[in-house]
């Protein structure tokens, strides 16, 4: 009995941990729900009032005066939190003062590939 229950358990975790592509593209898509106003999230990666999120991850900012070396986590955290603070002058105005968001927001931009 407490073998089943334990199978049990380990299943349901295996499950909450491995949610299925469906799932994830919805669950980055509400985390990137502020941020479709000025970025494209699609494959297409059009170029808006910001560039296109898809397929940032790991390619180095094209925007003069960004210093990051490519768009990591850190890099995509720092920035969320104070983007006039790493490129004085950015048009973008939108920061991300909750830590929480904004590491959903940066599990999302990572997951865009």
């Amino acid at each position: 009995m407490l073998n089943r229950i334990l199978m049990g358990v380990a299943a349901l975790s295996l499950m909450a941990t491995a949610l299925p592509a469906p799932a994830q593209a919805a669950d980055a898509a509400a985390a990137l729900s502020a941020c479709v106003t000025c970025h494209d999230i699609s494959p297409a990666n059009k170029q808006l009032v910001g560039p296109g999120l898809h397929g940032l991850a790991g390619k180095k900012p094209v925007s003069a005066g960004i210093s990051f070396a490519k768009w990591d986590a850190k890099s995509l955290d720092t920035w969320l939190k104070d983007p006039s603070k790493v490129k004085p002058g950015t048009m973008m105005a939108y920061s991300v003062g909750n830590p929480k968001k904004r590491a959903e927001i940066v599990k999302a931009v990572l997951s865009l590939k």
